[in-house]
């Protein structure tokens, strides 16, 4: 298994170069943004765990780069936090076109310009069960600041509360690093030390969730359907 997915990755890797040299070949590569992303990430045995089934860390960090005409720091990697949805305003800001109203997603063009920045203080993914294309009968959310993560299981469409998961990759009982990524251990929701700061990671879930989802109306209806 690990030997075909680090064929995959080899294989991929040439097709991006032969993207890239047929751009400067064709002297297209100084009016062309490359964007080139994962929808996942990829567990390869870490954690006693095989491919994309969680909202763990090895799950939910996906591949992300940019190559634009004068990128400044070109092959420079950032620690700062961003979301997919952010993807589409950076590509319009580099374009130099003017920005869409009413978008979730925030352009990280100035980090792009200079790695050092701050990105998101968090980041939200989800993942449902069963994982097909049927409707899901459990949504997880999750999380993530420089930290720390909280994520929540929920029952699907009520969201009644199933479960709760909390990891702190500052400690070595909670979280470890492996091969430059953390791979969780040990859930500490239950550990009263981190109380306040689980219910701040609850409260930025709840906010994030209400502003990209229609959540009153799906309370409505809920209420209607009792």
């Amino acid at each position: 298994l690990r030997h075909g997915y680090y064929a995959c990755v080899s294989y991929a890797d040439a097709q991006v170069g032969k993207l890239l040299d047929a751009l400067g070949r064709l002297g297209l590569d100084e009016n062309t943004i490359v964007v080139f992303w994962g929808d996942h990430g990829y567990a390869l045995g870490e954690g006693d765990r095989w491919c994309k089934s969680t909202n763990f860390e090895m799950d939910t960090r996906t591949p992300l780069m940019f190559r634009f005409p004068g990128i400044p720091r070109p092959g420079v990697a950032t620690e700062a936090m961003v979301e997919y949805v952010d993807i589409y305003p950076t590509v319009v800001e580099l374009a130099g076109l003017p920005a869409a109203p009413d978008l979730d997603g925030t352009s990280f063009a100035p980090i792009l310009n200079d790695p050092t920045l701050e990105g998101r203080p968090f980041v939200l993914s989800q993942f449902a069960r069963p994982f097909d294309p049927t409707l899901p009968e459990v949504m997880g959310y999750s999380v993530r600041t420089r930290a720390h993560r909280y994520t929540r299981w929920v029952r699907w469409p009520s969201r009644d509360l199933l479960a709760e998961e909390f990891y702190d990759y500052t400690s070595s009982r909670s979280a470890v690093r492996q091969d430059g990524i953390f791979v969780e251990r040990e859930n500490v929701i239950d550990d009263p030390a981190y109380g306040e700061l689980r219910e701040q990671l609850s409260a930025m879930m709840e906010h994030a969730l209400e502003a990209r989802t229609n959540i009153e109306e799906q309370k409505q209806q809920k209420r209607e359907s009792q």
